[in-house]
């Protein structure tokens, strides 16, 4: 009689990524985390305890589908390997291995086999079977240090827009509305999507300002960037047949995006639990996840395939990301035929809508698995589309107000003054003291800000920062910041900018997002008696100063 195995051996065949035996460790995991739940109850009274098992059940059932949804992909990445590797060894033994013989299988690039063929991108994408892996790799990837198994992906794709950006706004919004428990389970992903790829001014002009301002989000893998390589796209993108009568400018637009958010949704596949998708125009609510996640948790039924927090376009859309691969490949079949929101609706339509019913009974049905959270927790502030000369004005009634400004109590003593007109009530003064924002009439070159400080500080760095949600195209475009240090103790020049006053030493300029920060050496003994913001061009918008914060010591 042959030995007993111990125990453990068929167990080490476990951890060695067996999809049956994943398939085990899921149901056991669940199994131990419910009886967990029932052992820890509330504490409160029966239906309390009935609700919290709920949601506990919601919330494993959701992590179990996750999971599953990782060891299905393994499994098909094996299948796929073993499917390629009996292919080129019967090639070998038949002689069929040829000089022209494609050697795309060694690249993952088909389930191809002598007697069928499965369907793959490169159906719908054709141009890429010469283009890989180049073509499905990011020309740039920012991701120091890559995270996995978040509990939330969040999606932001952007382009060149033609007259005013967003993107800096709204990921200020997003990451300064994230609190601290959160900041452990997000992962933010930009998408600069420029068909030009890497090569793109604009590319790296973004890159740039993205990793000034937000270096110790990248540095922590709480924030992303890629950019798709230019062969992504195919190259017919200009010339895309005519749909439903649109020029081929729209054509090209709305082609480009479908392509760009399948590419998307793709890199954020396996990064998480669930997937939600926003657009680079937004600004959103204090703790939005926390909410978030809340919404999800009470969705105890798990029938549900989006969750909405916004009722407009594609903003804050949720997904689990097990669905993902379904979303893409449908949003892949009919990319060059329809809008992605038409597409979205579409995918409700089929999978949910009985032919042979009512369009009420329709809709009805769809409700059941596209549901939204109200008031709504993000706010579409872009008023330039990305698509030319197309304006767009749709806001969330239900958002309410947000501040316009944000107050800084610690400023150092100073006095302020400038060349600038003010509007209304909203005085320089008044922003200074963080009673609210400077708004003032069209800047012209040679305008100016200025802080004179009485006694002189020692500056640690400051932010100003321009513009608001209300009116983003108030800013500073073509501006800077000066510092004059105290020396021989000479005496302060006069508060103008039209004058070359001696001593002022130039520190920064404002970015494109209309932002100008600086931090410095906080043992550095040179006093400062003055900073301004000077103008150097006509603008062509009045001016709002948002955000004054000038860091010092004594």
């Amino acid at each position: 009689m042959p030995p007993r195995r111990a125990p453990w051996v068929s167990w080490r065949r476990c951890f060695g990524g067996s999809p049956s035996c994943v398939s085990l460790g899921l149901a056991l995991t669940l199994a131990f985390f419910v009886t967990l739940s029932l052992l820890n109850g509330s504490g409160g009274g029966v239906e309390e305890d009935r609700l919290l098992m709920e949601r506990r059940l919601a919330e494993l059932q959701s992590h179990l589908d996750h999971l599953r949804a990782l060891d299905k992909e393994k499994s098909r990445a094996f299948v796929e390997l073993r499917q390629q590797v009996n292919y080129l060894s019967a090639m070998n033994r038949t002689g069929e291995m040829r000089n022209g013989t494609r050697i795309m299988f060694f690249n993952n690039f088909s389930l191809t086999s002598n007697d069928l063929a499965l369907p793959s991108i490169y159906d719908y994408l054709p141009h890429l079977l010469t283009k890989t892996p180049v073509g499905i790799t990011p020309a740039i990837k920012i991701a120091p240090v890559p995270r996995r198994n978040v509990y939330t992906v969040i999606g932001i794709p952007t382009i060149k827009r033609p007259k005013i950006g967003y993107l800096m706004t709204t990921l200020r919004s997003l990451l300064e509305n994230l609190s601290p428990e959160d900041k452990e389970d997000v992962l933010f992903v930009v998408m600069i999507a420029e068909v030009d790829g890497a090569e793109s001014a604009f590319v790296q002009e973004q890159v740039a300002e993205i990793r000034g301002e937000f270096s110790s989000a990248i540095d922590s893998g709480l924030l992303e960037i890629i950019v798709p390589s230019s062969t992504w796209y195919p190259p017919d993108l200009n010339s895309i047949p005519s749909t439903f009568d649109d020029p081929p400018d729209r054509m090209y637009w709305r082609t480009k995006q479908n392509l760009d958010y399948v590419y998307l949704m793709m890199y954020c596949q396996q990064r998480g639990r669930y997937y939600m998708q926003l657009e680079d125009d937004v600004v959103t609510k204090v703790g939005y996840m926390g909410k978030v996640r809340e919404f999800i948790a009470s969705r105890t039924d798990g029938t549900w395939l989006m969750l909405e927090f916004s009722s407009l376009g594609f903003i804050s859309k949720l997904f689990r990301t097990a669905d993902l691969p379904m979303l893409t490949e449908f949003l892949l079949m009919f990319y060059r035929e329809k809008p992605v929101d038409w597409l979205l609706d579409l995918v409700f339509t089929v999978r949910y809508c009985n032919p042979e019913k009512s369009v009420k009974q329709c809709r009805q049905t769809i409700n059941n698995h596209r549901i939204r959270l109200k008031p709504s927790l993000f706010q579409h502030i872009g008023v330039q589309s990305s698509l030319s000369g197309k304006v767009q004005k749709l806001k969330e009634k239900d958002f309410g107000k947000q501040p316009m400004h944000k107050p800084h109590l610690d400023n150092p003593p100073a006095k302020v003054s400038t060349s600038l007109k003010a509007y209304q009530k909203y005085t320089l003064e008044n922003a200074y003291k963080g009673e609210s924002f400077f708004w003032s009439l069209l800047p012209q070159a040679g305008d100016f800000v200025r802080f004179d400080f009485d006694p002189p500080i020692r500056l640690q760095g400051f932010i100003f920062r321009s513009g608001n949600q209300e009116h983003p195209a108030d800013k500073f475009y073509n501006a800077s910041v000066e510092v004059k240090y105290v020396a021989d103790e000479q005496p302060a020049a006069p508060p103008s900018a039209t004058e070359a006053d001696a001593g002022f030493v130039h520190i920064t300029t404002f970015t494109s997002s209309g932002t100008a920060q600086a931090d410095f050496n906080s043992n550095s003994d040179r006093l400062v008696s003055a900073l301004r913001l000077i103008v150097h061009s006509e603008s062509e918008n009045w001016l709002i100063l948002n955000e004054i914060w000038i860091r010092f010591s004594g």
